[in-house]
């Protein structure tokens, strides 16, 4: 199992009673990515005006793949913790979340958020080099830079 933390539920630590503890690890707030920002990056990298097929796992992933190559993304963040479980993802023989877990030894949703920090770490990087339009929410009003 992969360090995280324990934490108190009523925010006694000397409550030790099963129901009181919660295991909880660094990967729990991770949100999914956006799916529209994420065919927006393939729209970018494909020079294509069609629009991508997310259920389509495997062309998805091989095209996903290929921006991530081509922007030396794994060996930028070659430092960072579980880069290896993302690369894994997109390894030749695709594994799902539930094979990674095995792989790895982490559970499977630990194996997701993982994707899904890098596939938002990924799309952080395409707004910060502006090949996404990056939304900034001022009060009730939104602008685009």
């Amino acid at each position: 199992m992969k360090p995280g933390q324990i934490k108190y539920i009523d925010g006694n630590n000397q409550n030790f009673n099963i129901e009181n503890l919660e295991y909880k690890t660094k990967l729990d707030k991770i949100d999914p990515p956006l799916e529209n920002d994420i065919i927006e990056i393939l729209k970018y990298y494909y020079g294509s005006k069609e629009t991508f097929n997310l259920k389509d796992v495997f062309k998805y992933r091989m095209h996903l793949k290929i921006v991530l190559d081509q922007r030396n993304f794994f060996i930028k963040y070659k430092h960072l913790p579980n880069i290896s479980i993302f690369r894994a993802y997109f390894s030749f023989n695709m594994p799902g979340y539930r094979n990674l877990s095995i792989l790895h030894n982490i559970t499977v949703r630990d194996a997701q958020r993982t994707v899904y920090f890098y596939i938002n770490k990924l799309i952080e990087d395409c707004k910060a080099d502006r090949i996404l339009k990056a939304v900034i929410k001022v009060d009730h009003c939104f602008f685009y830079s």
